[in-house]
């Protein structure tokens, strides 16, 4: 128990520079704007987070306790709006560097109540991107390549100072509970010897999935390949 207790310690107080987290910071970053700068260009934040009353979709928006952004902003449009912005702001902040930290905790904040006004448009990404950057604020991710490296050393580098390690080791172990999971949520009998090892072949032919016709691997020599495959 000792020795475990030791390698834990060893493992949870290592310090590495913040590079890595920084990089972290700035592709989760970049997916979130890039990913939000859709949903405006597509005109869908009304759709998405106001009430049915108001040009929404989702039922959840119009609940007493559904959360508490409509109970700060009016039920309307324009708060949808607001919401959209709020997060397309600090997420674009946070990947900036901006008060790291406190771009972070927004993002997150308004992030959950979307989720919570439509949570049938709430995925899966969604839940692990907030894991995910609410992990980063708590670390040096902001210590470097970030505006507030810039201020505080006077270069966007940051002064190279080593920080724990602990918010990689957990951002890691995030992916791999998350796939992990995902892929025995896939186990379905399709994938096993005793389904004739079809899935490739019905996931190919799968109208909401397929980008083509692919009827053509119904031929014995080419479906043998799926299977394999």
């Amino acid at each position: 128990m000792r020795s475990w207790f030791e390698k834990a310690t060893k493992l949870f107080d290592e310090r590495e520079k913040p590079t890595v987290l920084a990089l972290i910071r700035i592709f989760v970053a970049l997916t979130v704007v890039y990913d939000l700068t859709v949903v405006g260009l597509l005109d869908v934040p009304v759709w998405l987070w106001a009430p049915i009353d108001q040009g929404g979709v989702s039922p959840t928006a119009t609940r007493e306790s559904a959360a508490w952004f409509y109970k700060v902003f009016p039920s309307t449009p324009d708060s949808a709006t607001t919401l959209y912005i709020g997060m397309l702001v600090s997420a674009a902040l946070f990947g900036l560097g901006l008060l790291t930290r406190t771009s972070a905790f927004v993002f997150v904040l308004l992030s959950a109540q979307s989720s919570i006004l439509n949570d049938v448009g709430d995925r899966g990404i969604d839940r692990a991107i907030r894991i995910v950057v609410l992990i980063l604020a708590f670390s040096a991710a902001g210590r470097a390549y970030s505006i507030d490296a810039r201020i505080k050393t006077g270069t966007f580098r940051g002064d190279g100072e080593l920080a724990p390690a602990w918010p990689r080791h957990l951002v890691l172990c995030q992916l791999v509970i998350m796939y992990t999971a995902a892929g025995l949520s896939k186990s379905a009998t399709l994938w096993l010897p005793w389904g004739g090892h079809g899935a490739l072949y019905v996931i190919l032919n799968e109208p909401i999935y397929a980008v083509r016709d692919f009827g053509f691997l119904a031929n014995p020599v080419l479906y043998f390949f799926t299977q394999v495959g």
